[in-house]
């Protein structure tokens, strides 16, 4: 320390503004404090005292430090405790790569081909290893609700800024009808219940984020993939028409989506009725083709009457010419070890 008059003046700033509340923060003023002390050209009476409590000021600071060290000391044991966890966690990860890379059995795979090929995927590792059963560690796709588009292949290059949620919606519509076909499937875990960070991420649009959630980071807003697991999971009464965010529409003729567990809905367009409705991969699933949009705005109404009641769900889209907001398409044509 050089300049003593600016180790002085910030010794005293950082006490006006009480800076520092840890016992790291402190150790730091004491040890700007004993420095000082040093300094002939200072007066020990011109130093003030280190406040420790709103109401304790103390100006002999030699048994709170001690206090603090201790109290630091006891922090250090517990970061080298977690420490060492996580190196154990670490090594039990390697392990089982071991295992995988030199097993002749199948244990851990990662597959990221096509949409629609997990179907035979399942069925081709059900007949290899028949005498085993498959556990699907993870499963999903990311999703930022501010992307949107009509236009979805069976696969999307992730290493581009644009996740749509319909290629989420899409993705978990069709992987969980297998599961829940597949007894060879014994258990499944979606990936994940909310968006979450990820520090090191710069990808789908918001840097640090991962985007597989249901529902968004700040839990405000629930993405379709939520609503199709609640109409196929829950009991509570679903009625959900997708694609509410994708507001301006691609194709003046699109399809219409609709999640009911509690019967068949009608759905209105600008007040007629849709004819053709079909089921979809579940029970729960009812789909319209080749409905037409008009020109400008468009109310769509799913209504479902039961049990002496009527449950209505609403949506408004924008149909204003031919646009393609589509994805780019990649695909991983190998199957490979990993988490």
């Amino acid at each position: 320390m050089s300049k003593p008059d600016q180790v002085f003046n910030v010794y005293h700033k950082l006490l006006q503004q009480r800076m520092f509340q840890t016992p790291v923060g402190y150790a730091y003023l004491k040890e700007l404090q004993e420095y000082l002390k040093t300094i002939p050209g200072i007066r020990n009476e011109d130093i003030r005292p280190i406040p420790v409590a709103d109401h304790l000021v103390v100006s002999d600071t030699r048994g709170i430090s001690e206090r603090w060290s201790r109290r630091l000391e006891k922090e250090q044991n517990k970061l080298r405790m977690s420490m060492v966890a996580n190196f154990a966690f670490v090594v039990s990860i390697l392990l089982m790569f071991l295992i995988t890379a030199t097993s002749g059995q199948t244990t851990i795979l990662n597959y990221e081909k096509k949409i629609q090929d997990i179907d035979a995927w399942v069925e081709g590792l059900e007949e290899k290893y028949p005498y085993e059963k498959l556990m699907l560690s993870e499963y999903g796709a990311d999703a930022n609700i501010y992307h949107q588009t009509e236009y979805l292949g069976q696969s999307l290059n992730w290493t581009k800024p644009y996740y749509p949620e319909t290629f989420q919606t899409k993705t978990h519509e069709y992987q969980w009808s297998v599961i829940a076909k597949h007894p060879y499937i014994i258990a499944s875990y979606l990936w994940n219940t909310f968006d979450f960070a990820t520090p090191m991420a710069n990808r789908g649009g918001i840097p640090g984020r991962n985007m597989k959630g249901l529902m968004t980071f700040d839990r405000k807003t629930k993405k379709d993939s939520y609503f199709w697991y609640k109409a196929n999971w829950s009991k509570e009464p679903v009625l959900h028409l997708t694609q509410r965010r994708n507001v301006e529409r691609e194709k003046k003729e699109t399809s219409v989506t609709v999640y009911s567990n509690i019967g068949m809905p009608r759905v209105y367009l600008n007040g007629q009725e849709l004819q053709g409705i079909r089921k979809g991969y579940t029970d729960v699933h009812y789909v319209f083709d080749h409905v037409t949009l008009s020109d400008g705005k468009n109310m769509l109404k799913a209504v479902v009457s039961r049990d002496g009641k009527e449950y209505t769900d609403e949506i408004e889209w924008n149909y204003s010419g031919e646009k393609n907001r589509g994805t780019e398409v990649y695909e991983n044509k190998n199957e490979h070890f990993g988490l």
